[in-house]
């Protein structure tokens, strides 16, 4: 999780002159790695509640 961390605040440096269309990938592609961050962060605790049952 720690890399698609880094790969967003890499996104943060990317400088788009004021092309929309880059500003606009650069959106998509935070969004995307959050949701990505956010399965990761649910299936960790669903993992964690699980081993607790256990």
């Amino acid at each position: 999780m720690e890399n698609l961390e880094q790969l967003i605040l890499s996104l943060d440096t990317l400088k788009s002159d004021g092309n929309e269309d880059v500003r606009a990938m650069r959106r998509d592609a935070v969004k995307e790695i959050q949701q990505l961050i956010e399965m990761l962060d649910y299936r960790s605790l669903i993992s964690s509640q699980n081993d607790e049952k256990s």
